[in-house]
């Protein structure tokens, strides 16, 4: 996001939230399943679907 200083007020702004609470427990304090994550985003961009757990 050009334009939007690299903290969690500015980008909930940007992204039309009207306080920053949820988005900073997203980045700073969700536990992430780090390959999982990785696997959704790159499915999503290339637009197919997900592979599920075990495959």
């Amino acid at each position: 996001m050009p334009g939007v200083a690299g903290n969690c007020w500015s980008i909930a702004e940007a992204v039309g939230l009207d306080r920053p609470y949820r988005l900073h427990h997203l980045l700073e304090r969700a536990h992430w399943e780090e390959d999982t994550a990785r696997d959704v985003v790159r499915a999503f961009l290339t637009g197919t679907s997900a592979p599920t757990a075990g495959s």
